[in-house]
């Protein structure tokens, strides 16, 4: 099992999929990861990112090595989600196996190492040392739901009540 990290906005629960901005950045973390390798979510220090998770270790996926669309979730989106031509700017996305939130306090990543990260662990998944994955597996951690697609909701719910669920999430 090897250890990944990304930066994003935040990490809601449930939790939808793993999410990418291009299919490139999808396709390389798909051609990386192997069944059991995890990724930590850590926030950005961006004006995005919620002020009390900017810099900390926020959550834990097991993604699997299956190709969605993020846009088939209910993801909690605003404004700043959108391009300017009003497009989802994380539409490619790879399944769920597990998901686990950091318990708080939840440390900031500099609290566990001081190697600096760029934009590709923004962008996509860079691999933690052993001795960094070591230390951020030991945090306690609960485990969360994941989001279904509104398709397979809609399969097991009925058409009408996944668009039901997904206009009243849109409005709230």
């Amino acid at each position: 099992m090897t250890l990944y990290m990304t930066k994003t906005w935040g990490f809601r629960t449930p939790s939808g999929p793993l999410q990418s901005s291009t299919n490139g950045w999808r396709t390389n973390a798909r051609s990386t990861l192997e069944t059991g390798d995890m990724v930590v979510i850590v926030g950005t220090k961006g004006a995005e990112t919620d002020d009390d998770e900017q810099g900390r270790i926020l959550g834990l996926m097991e993604p699997t090595r299956h190709i969605v669309s993020s846009l088939d979730y209910d993801l909690i989106r605003g404004p700043q989600d959108l391009d300017p031509a009003g497009n989802h700017k994380w539409p490619f996305g790879l399944e769920l196996l597990r998901a686990w939130r950091f318990d708080d306090p939840r440390p900031l990543l500099t609290d566990i190492t001081p190697r600096g990260f760029h934009m590709d662990s923004a962008e996509g998944i860079v691999r933690l040392e052993s001795s960094e994955a070591t230390s951020i597996l030991a945090l306690p951690r609960t485990e969360v739901g994941l989001l279904s697609a509104i398709a397979v909701r809609a399969r097991v719910e009925g058409v009408d009540a996944a668009r039901c669920k997904r206009n009243r999430a849109h409005r709230e």
